[in-house]
């Protein structure tokens, strides 16, 4: 399922890798979309989906339909308040098993389960938590991003 969620959507990774880093292109959109890796508990294996940068999300967000396809349980996961730009709303709190971005894996990463607006084309964010641990250049004219692993 997460791999056809937002097949051909607006990004590829184009395997361009740095020692510690990666390279992505995006196509249609002006926004940073990303494809990533999460691990499945379901599964046991990791799953792609694509994601958007977002420096002004302070945690990694994603959709509770996608936590439900990793294999987690959002109604039974611990509460938070969240604020976000448009409001304030209670979400479940995740510790995801592992993401994947180009050959670098973090483990352990805080997500929110949050369900998106319909008009937007994104399963969720990849928030600062995880930003913050790598260099983030993006190349507007070229349409790159290039994340490089602290």
């Amino acid at each position: 399922m997460l791999g056809n969620t937002l097949k051909g959507l607006a990004c590829c990774y184009n395997g361009n890798q740095r020692k510690n880093g990666a390279i992505w292109k995006w196509a249609i959109y002006s926004c940073s979309v990303i494809l990533v890796q999460l691990w499945s508990v379901a599964e046991n294996k990791y799953k792609d989906i694509s994601l958007t940068l977002d420096t002004g999300a302070s945690v990694t967000t994603l959709t509770p339909e996608i936590f439900y396809a990793l294999g987690y349980e959002p109604s039974s996961m611990p509460k938070k308040k969240l604020t976000t730009a448009s409001d304030v709303t209670i979400v479940s709190h995740f510790s995801l098993d592992a993401i994947k971005i180009g050959n670098i894996e973090l483990k352990n990463i805080d997500a929110y389960a949050l369900k998106f607006p319909e008009e937007s084309f994104s399963m969720g964010v990849i928030g600062l938590n995880v930003l913050r641990q790598f260099d983030v250049e993006l190349l507007f004219s070229q349409h790159i991003v290039r994340l490089i692993k602290l």
